[in-house]
């Protein structure tokens, strides 16, 4: 009958439940931030992780306890392997279902089964490092709370999946130092060739983990418009922007894999709603842009451009969308210049229904603009109603009015302190006086913008 001790010198128990614990807390915070990009909501990420954390340890703890060491090296492994299982379901699920839909709506199809199943993959691995160190103790949860910082600080500089698989390793490997398979004569144990079989496995499907969802998010390109690559990179700990430029030369930002770059003609179309606003030179704040092109052709157009960055890692992606800071020279503002009579806030992809910090960054916007400016907020097609609806109120509650408008591609709010121009007749003549577009042509253009029905007084 083949023998399931292990053999050789032990691993001690206690270096053993401190790996684990450091490697399960840095698990959780990089599992957190690789779900949180690949649903493009990092809330999201960190309820899923947080929720299969839990609900795995309350599972462990209610079962019948393990005692000695031989059982808690064998749930690290079972443990270990179910962690690193997870990025490859992920690549498994994306690049099985490379929709160019998914660049819109990336929890469509079958996102939400793919974070079910990782869910319970990391429930699964919670309950088994939990049988491995059961009774961790304080000591236990500083190395959990150290490993969680580390893995959310080196977010910024590598991919979560990543840190996921290098923690997952950690503790396989400690738990294959432990048990020294290799020890047992000709492996002739059966004990040990599981062990020599969970090193494999682990190896295997950490070799899936690198450049995961840059891939997944390829494919998706790819299967858009055939041929292309990544310019530029930007993690700012919390969403990673990129910079992607198609085979045919068009190029296009995007936000945990979901487009930012709003069609040319709605965005046309809102710039001429918030300009058509102002009295005198128009001077232009654009928030947040994700595009170089529209600062730079408002600027030919007459209008000193001001431009509001997000993040260090969006402003990155935005000059290499622009082919290199310089783009930036163009739109140096006057000295002593007054303050921006209009402004266009790009509002991100995909949308949350509430945004509760939303007033207070509309009523800090007011006070940087002149007296009377106008602002708009351009949503993405295919955002929330209630989230329009939202900043409408957000909007007139900042600025003292707000109207919503319908584009072929998206919808503008916008806001301002007295009732706003929506004649197309009416906002062509404002226009005129900056540009040298004719006025019928004007007229023809802002007729397409379709005003919805100004809210009635209560």
């Amino acid at each position: 009958m083949p023998r399931l001790r292990a053999e050789g010198p032990r691993l001690k128990s206690r270096a053993l439940a401190w790996c684990v614990c450091a490697a399960a807390g840095a698990a959780l915070a990089a599992l957190a931030g690789l779900l949180g990009r690949w649903s493009a909501s990092p809330a999201l990420g960190w309820a899923v992780a947080l929720g299969a954390a839990g609900l795995g340890r309350a599972a462990a703890l209610a079962g019948p306890a393990d005692a000695g060491e031989e059982s808690a090296r064998a749930w690290a492994a079972a443990g270990a392997l179910a962690a690193l299982a997870a990025p490859a379901l992920l690549r498994a699920a994306g690049l099985s279902d490379a929709d160019p839909a998914l660049l819109r709506a990336p929890l469509a199809g079958g996102g939400p089964l793919a974070l079910a199943l990782c869910g319970v993959l990391a429930a699964l691995a919670a309950g088994a490092w939990s049988r491995a160190v059961p009774r961790a103790g304080a000591p236990g949860a500083a190395a959990a709370l150290a490993g969680a910082a580390a893995a959310w600080a080196g977010s910024r500089l590598a991919d979560p999946a990543l840190l996921l698989a290098a923690a997952s390793l950690a503790v396989l490997a400690a738990a294959e130092l432990g048990e020294r398979p290799w020890r047992s004569p000709a492996f002739s144990t059966l004990r040990a060739r599981a062990f020599a079989a969970a090193a494999a496995a682990g190896l295997a499907l950490a070799a899936l983990t690198p450049n995961l969802l840059l891939s997944i998010w390829m494919a998706r390109l790819q299967a858009a418009y055939p041929g292309g690559s990544y310019l530029a990179l930007g993690d700012d700990g919390a969403r990673l922007w990129t910079a992607y430029r198609f085979s045919n030369g068009g190029a296009v930002m995007l936000r945990d894999g979901v487009l930012q770059t709003p069609d040319p003609e709605t965005a046309q179309l809102a710039l001429l709603a918030v300009l058509g606003q102002r009295e005198g030179p128009s001077r232009l704040l654009l928030a947040r842009p994700p595009e170089a092109l529209l600062a730079l052709t408002a600027q030919k157009d007459g209008a000193v451009v001001t431009i509001d960055d997000g993040s260090a890692a969006e402003r990155k992606v935005l000059d290499a969308l622009g082919g290199g800071a310089r783009w930036r020279a163009a739109l140096t503002a006057p000295r002593g210049a007054a303050a921006p009579n209009a402004a266009l806030v790009f509002v991100p992809a995909p949308v949350a229904a509430r945004e509760p910090s939303r007033r207070a960054a509309l009523r800090a916007l007011r006070s940087r603009l002149a007296e009377g400016a106008a602002a708009g907020l351009l949503f993405p097609a295919g955002a929330p109603e209630r989230a329009v609806d939202a900043a409408a109120r957000d909007a007139a509650a900042a600025f003292g009015t707000a109207r919503v408008a319908d584009l072929p591609k998206g919808a503008l709010v916008l806001a301002s302190a007295s009732p706003a121009r929506t004649d197309a007749a009416t906002l062509a003549a404002a226009l005129a006086m900056s540009t040298d577009a004719p006025v019928a042509d004007l007229q023809a253009r802002t007729a397409l913008i379709r005003w919805r029905s100004a809210p009635s007084a209560k």
